[in-house]
């Protein structure tokens, strides 16, 4: 009796990068150095050398071959059989400087885009101020401030 599945070596660059989840399988899909990043892409796990599970295959008994099955092949954080926590675990989701400075620039765009918004309540408020006139906004505060000084 044929066994009901197994994993393929998964090919993942030291960066976290998922190179191919079909190492064994698929030899075309192998890469020295991640084509994202430029790191070099490993396969085994660099404390215990056990191989990292890529894509799950089942066994086809109808066409009597393995297929991938629709599993969704995840770069794992951790080795499954020895604990180690793989590089990029470490790396916070920002994988190489290029991304980082994307980031950066989205963030930049957010504060620029509220400097933009408080600019333009400010020139509403000053033009409110013109046609209410300035007697009546000083009246205003200083009603205020002496309501609360009869307090």
């Amino acid at each position: 009796m044929r066994e009901k599945g197994r994993y393929d070596t998964m090919q993942v660059c030291l960066n976290g990068h998922l190179i191919t989840g079909s190492y064994e399988t698929k030899k075309e899909n192998r890469k020295d150095y991640c084509t994202l990043c430029g790191e070099k892409n490993i396969t085994n796990c660099p404390n215990c050398n056990k191989k990292i599970n890529g894509h799950y295959y089942l066994y086809n008994n109808f066409f009597g071959r393995w297929d991938k099955s629709n599993k969704k092949t995840i770069v794992p954080e951790a080795c499954e059989y020895c604990g180690y926590f793989f590089p990029w675990k470490n790396k916070k989701g920002i994988k190489n400087e290029k991304e980082k400075k994307i980031i950066e620039n989205k963030s930049n765009r957010k504060i620029s885009f509220l400097a933009v918004i408080v600019a333009i309540f400010t020139i509403l408020g000053v033009f409110v101020a013109i046609i209410v006139g300035w007697e009546n906004i000083a009246q205003f505060f200083k009603n205020i401030f002496n309501f609360n000084q009869t307090l």
